[in-house]
């Protein structure tokens, strides 16, 4: 059995199993390694809201801004399997898929153009999120405009690790919110902005003092 076949049937335990042998079985490139990891980290994340009973359909806020980082900064089959996941259940706007050739056993590998989700978000939508300064020292200004009159956004930002830093309503006339940085840790950290359970950006920023 293949691992989607294990992770199919619920048996997660063999599918984490067999995934874990790969890299003691065959000798993978870099490229190669970089897909693997990606895709173990989106199996890890799967199992972990599995094990809590939660559908991929009903994620909350900190899970999603976690998928949104595989789907951002990973590669291969599992960075594809994100970004798939996001624009079919939450709105967003990643893009297509190029295949590469198969690694030993099978182990297909996959490459996505990166594609920035504020600008494919603009001209569909002519709405848009901007993020300055960044890096940041002190505070992060987030500049959008909403795609809809009459319509409430929601503006979260967490670390990497998906924790929730900041939260905020924005109602369709705001076109600004600041937020407060100077007790957070250098590093790079998620925003995301929707309006209507709709996706209008994501992104990142850095801070560093």
């Amino acid at each position: 059995m293949q691992i989607q076949d294990y992770w199919a049937v619920g048996n997660n335990d063999s599918a984490m199993a067999l995934l874990d042998s790969i890299p003691v079985r065959y000798d993978l490139s870099p490229l190669q390694d970089s897909a693997y990891q990606t895709f173990r980290t989106l199996m890890q994340f799967k199992q972990s809201f599995r094990n809590d009973s939660v559908s991929i359909t009903h994620l909350d806020t900190t899970r999603v801004v976690q998928l949104d980082s595989i789907a951002h900064s990973g590669h291969g089959l599992g960075m594809h399997s994100a970004r798939n996941n996001l624009n079919s259940f939450y709105g967003y706007n990643y893009a297509v898929k190029f295949e590469t050739p198969s690694a030993p056993g099978g182990y297909r590998m996959t490459r996505t153009e990166n594609v920035d989700v504020n600008s494919a978000a603009s001209l569909k939508t002519s709405a848009y999120i901007r993020v300055y300064p960044n890096p940041a020292i002190s505070q992060e200004t987030f500049e959008f405009k909403l795609p809809c009159d009459n319509a409430e956004g929601f503006l979260v930002v967490a670390d990497m690790t998906g924790h929730g830093m900041a939260s905020a309503i924005v109602g369709s006339d705001a076109t600004q919110k600041i937020i407060d940085i100077r007790s957070r840790a250098n590093g790079v950290y998620l925003y995301r902005l929707t309006c209507n359970d709709k996706v209008v950006g994501t992104g990142k920023f850095e801070v560093m003092k």
